[in-house]
């Protein structure tokens, strides 16, 4: 599925538009915990035209359901995800001559359109998925698993706080005067 903006419709002027980005689209690409929630999120962007250059910004959102990394629960993550892009006309780039490494660091914010149409679905995609977070938890506030757990550290799945257990190495390092030790 392809979020598609006819040039034509935007020449020096702005398009607001909101669209349906099916999760069938990047579903392949999510963690096996991660689970969208509905059949499509919802992306709103405006684009504007500038001279050369197309410039498209805008925010997709939607849920997944996945479980909260600190007290193991299920939960539903919210996804508000901004997302920024230019396109310029093929071959105004100016890498033609440049290595490859230098070529996709110039490409970072910036990609080329064949002069009719882009379609901002990929970058959109990829957008959300590299904000996507490493280690959900549930939202701070929220009447949930994590706010009986208190502050202490834990370990995933525990519902106690977590003990040091006291070693041989630890208990002799407890009489050790430590400014001593950074004097010698």
């Amino acid at each position: 599925m392809s979020i598609e903006i006819k040039l034509d419709k935007i020449d020096n002027k702005r398009l607001e538009q909101s669209e349906d980005l099916s999760v069938d689209c990047f579903v392949d690409r999510l963690d096996e915990n991660l689970v969208p929630v509905g059949d499509a999120f919802r992306v709103e962007f405006v684009a504007e035209s500038y001279t050369n250059v197309v410039s498209v910004r805008g925010k997709v959102t939607g849920s997944m359901n996945c479980i909260c990394s600190r007290c193991g629960q299920d939960m539903v993550l919210p996804i508000a995800t901004d997302f920024v892009h230019r396109y310029v006309a093929k071959g105004e780039l100016g890498t033609e001559g440049m290595t490859l490494e230098a070529a996709e660091e110039v490409e970072l914010d910036i990609s080329e359109h064949d002069g009719s149409m882009i379609d901002i679905a990929p970058i959109v995609i990829e957008q959300m998925i590299v904000e996507l977070p490493f280690a959900p938890k549930c939202p701070e506030g929220a009447d949930n698993g994590c706010s009986n757990l208190g502050d202490a550290p834990l370990e995933f799945g525990d519902t106690e706080p977590l003990v040091q257990e006291e070693t041989p190495w630890s208990k002799a390092l407890k009489g050790v005067d430590r400014d001593k030790l950074k004097d010698s």
